[in-house]
């Protein structure tokens, strides 16, 4: 697409991202119901259900803060930000992905200790997904969201044990890492409302 042309089809571009981000989230829960559905459902397969469920709200309510405004500013910023755009929603939807298998993992087996392979999905399924956001805040404002980056840190600083832990206690963990980008009162926000950068007070 010539750049001059970016501008103009920003708005259209934009809806288009958050239709993917939107039909892609919805695999988080689909993918471990249809794994419920091939067996039993229990109470622990029940609490796995529900922890996707959370977690996909919470990754939805991380995208869409601002999501729009964002993508519109884009093409007032220059083809730059629009061209990155895609980009970074490549990476959230491949953190949506990651994270639909990690719970079609997790609703399989919710109890027993973590294998190694299954504690690298679980973390970073969230985790991609917050960096393609902060890198789509980072290439419309150049604010970078120190709340977001510190929060995904929570998942981490457990990892030395968390091999041990139930797959369902490990993705627990995931999912309250994520409540603090939306829970956590006074956070500031990424941009002032014109989307001038300023110095973030987070």
């Amino acid at each position: 697409m010539p750049l001059t042309q970016y501008g103009r089809t920003t708005e259209h571009l934009g809806e288009r991202y958050q239709q993917f981000i939107i039909l892609a989230l919805g695999d988080i829960i689909l993918v471990p119901t249809l794994q419920v559905s091939r067996g039993h459902l229990d109470h622990l397969r029940l609490a796995s259900l529900l922890c996707a469920f959370a977690v996909m709200l919470l990754l939805w309510q991380i995208y869409v803060f601002r999501a729009g405004e964002l993508l519109v500013a884009a093409g007032s910023k220059g083809s730059r930000a629009t061209r990155l755009a895609p980009f970074t929603h490549l990476v959230m939807l491949a953190g949506v992905v990651s994270t639909a298998a990690t719970f079609d993992l997790v609703v399989s087996r919710p109890t027993g200790t973590t294998p190694v392979p299954w504690l690298v999905l679980i973390i970073t399924g969230p985790t991609l997904f917050v960096v393609g956001r902060v890198l789509f805040t980072m290439a419309v404002s150049w604010v970078m969201p120190w709340r977001r980056v510190a929060w995904q840190l929570l998942p981490l600083l457990v990892l030395p044990w968390a091999g041990g832990w139930p797959p369902l206690l490990v993705a627990s963990i995931v999912a309250l890492g994520l409540a603090g980008h939306i829970l956590i009162p006074g956070a500031a926000r990424e941009t002032t409302p014109g989307l001038w950068t300023r110095k973030p007070d987070e």
